[in-house]
């Protein structure tokens, strides 16, 4: 069949991002893969979402440079995400990276009309991306930023959301110097903690795929109490067979 199996394609992109983010010297492959999805002429919103979620990550923890190939290729749909975590992805992305894009202004004030109808997650990101690219372009953007504190204070009933509106409307007021090198400051590089397991116990996985002590990644015996009892009573019911017989 030539059909696409999306939900097979989108769990392979999910894996691919977290193996990403374990290995460093898997990036150049995913990234390949990356731009073979969105160079396609076949490409699916639903995939573009979940590569959106995984260069939010990678830019997180690798530097930029890495990714300069397929970085212009991922403007063209910052506006296109539809799932909460891709939406939040790509709002930040635009707003740690808005002096590269040249219509970051306009995308920025286009989400924020519609503040209001989004949800926690994506206001939450909404109002931080909002911040950092009026502190990239204060004068483009003063009646904006002044317009969703204000929306965000009176109107939003999320209370994470409205004290964190106060809180930079606060630390604006104060000291915008300050509040850029803040909020405008290096981000910390995520950290994943990467899981290794002995050969043999590989091994004894693999042979058990799809059982309970697989999914946790133990051995049988590390928890069931007299696992191997049923082994031996088996062994001892084909002796006395032999025996018989």
């Amino acid at each position: 069949s030539k059909e696409i199996e999306l939900d097979f394609v989108k769990k392979v992109l999910r894996v691919a991002g977290r193996i990403g983010i374990k290995i460093e010297s898997s990036i150049n492959h995913i990234i390949q893969l990356f731009l073979d999805i969105l160079n396609s002429n076949k490409k699916e919103s639903s995939l573009i979402n979940d590569i959106m979620i995984s260069m939010q990550l990678f830019f997180r923890k690798y530097d930029k440079s890495k990714f300069s190939e397929i970085f212009p290729l991922l403007f063209p749909h910052l506006n296109d995400m539809l799932e909460p975590r891709a939406k939040t992805a790509a709002i930040w992305i635009i707003g740690t990276f808005a002096p590269l894009i040249s219509n970051s202004i306009q995308m920025i004030e286009s989400k924020c009309k519609n503040i209001l109808q989004e949800d926690r997650e994506v206001q939450l990101q909404l109002l931080t991306s909002a911040i950092k690219v009026f502190l990239f372009y204060p004068n483009e953007c003063k009646e904006m930023i002044i317009e969703l504190l204000s929306k965000c204070a009176e109107n939003v009933s999320i209370p994470d959301v409205r004290d964190r509106a106060y809180i930079y409307w606060r630390m604006l007021s104060q000291d915008a110097n300050l509040a850029k090198s803040v909020i405008l400051g290096d981000l910390i590089p995520i950290k994943e903690k990467v899981d290794t397991f002995s050969i043999i116990n590989v091994d004894e996985m693999v042979g058990r795929l799809g059982s309970v002590s697989c999914s946790l990644h133990k051995r049988p015996e590390e928890l069931y109490i007299g696992y191997f009892i049923p082994t031996i009573l088996l062994i001892y019911h084909l002796l006395i067979q032999e025996i018989i017989n």
